[in-house]
């Protein structure tokens, strides 16, 4: 399933993107374009709710940009330190 930002602190997923992440074109960048201090997240538009899902590696990136895939999407590089509180502990 993945790992998803769900911010506890009240605030939307895309405000809490807005302010934590850069975004960047979807059409022009890949994983490998993530600088290695960041990781990619895609903030997908499900209709009535949205899913900002980390890709902690290029498996996760390909399986949500399959080019089947219509919904409306954002990309965003976050530093992973912010990331670190939505992500499973292993």
């Amino acid at each position: 399933m993945g790992d998803y930002v769900n911010p506890e602190d009240g605030s939307s997923k895309e405000i809490w993107l807005q302010n934590n992440g850069e975004r960047k074109s979807i059409v022009h960048h890949t994983f490998k374009d993530c600088p290695e201090h960041q990781l990619p997240v895609i903030l997908m538009d499900n209709g009535p709710f949205t899913a900002a899902g980390i890709c902690s590696n290029e498996h996760d990136w390909d399986v949500k940009t399959l080019p089947h895939d219509t919904r409306p999407k954002e990309l965003y590089f976050v530093d992973k330190d912010k990331l670190k509180p939505f992500m499973r502990r292993t």
